[in-house]
């Protein structure tokens, strides 16, 4: 977990990922949902698929976050339809149903809209993994 978080702090894409996994689960250290969803954040607006879609469940489940079910989809969507994740895509449209439509609309917007950060052009290494289903 240390280095994770020496490369994420250096701002490299996949240890913030891995940083926010870390956290997640307890690796090296105490759970901490609060500082994955804030890894998982930086790494997602990098462009990095697995980081959407672990934001995107963080936000659907209330894990270290508010339950925000439009900023679930709004993560889902990005997944799915920026990075071509069909899981993301599959749960994305679980949820449509349940949000308002200005709730749609605007997360639809927001991911039609999404552009990763320039960083992401140098994340090129293998991230670990996803959050395990909750359902």
């Amino acid at each position: 977990r240390m280095w994770a978080e020496r490369a994420a702090k250096a701002g490299v894409a996949e240890a913030m990922f891995n940083l926010g996994l870390f956290m997640y689960e307890g690796q090296g250290g105490p759970p901490d949902l609060p500082g994955a969803a804030d890894w998982f954040t930086r790494a997602a607006k990098l462009g990095l698929k697995d980081a959407q879609y672990n934001l995107a469940r963080l936000y659907e489940n209330g894990y270290g976050v508010t339950q925000n079910f439009s900023l679930a989809y709004q993560w889902y969507l990005v997944a799915a339809d920026v990075s071509g994740d069909k899981e993301a895509h599959a749960d994305a449209d679980r949820l449509r149903p349940t949000l308002t439509a200005e709730g749609r609309k605007t997360a639809e917007r927001f991911a039609q809209t999404f552009h990763p950060e320039p960083a992401a052009a140098f994340a090129s290494a293998p991230t670990t993994g996803r959050l395990a289903q909750t359902r």
